[in-house]
């Protein structure tokens, strides 16, 4: 567990572990994946308010609900990034 919180960047303290980080790209034209990026962040308890503000291209964190967390983990964050379609901009 030590080293696990160590490569995470988390001392011995009670830190929150960073979040996960997860880029949705979409490879072809039919692909939306500012639709799946609020999708998931439903599911994480954002409201459809919340959700309707949500701009493209910007990263929004969430807490992982209960049935998605690993055992002993506490409460883990992800972040989602949804770039946009030109090669650049996902490289970035």
């Amino acid at each position: 567990e030590i080293l696990h919180k160590k490569r995470f960047g988390a001392d011995f303290d009670d830190r929150p572990l960073p979040p996960k980080v997860v880029c949705l790209v979409g490879f072809h034209t039919q692909a939306d994946p500012l639709s799946l990026k609020r999708k998931i962040l439903s599911l994480c308890g954002y409201s459809a308010d919340e959700l309707a503000r949500l701009p493209p291209h910007q990263p929004a964190v969430a807490a992982l609900p209960n049935w998605a967390q690993g055992p002993g983990m506490g409460k883990p964050r992800v972040l989602l990034i949804d770039p946009p379609r030109t090669v650049f901009g996902v490289l970035d």
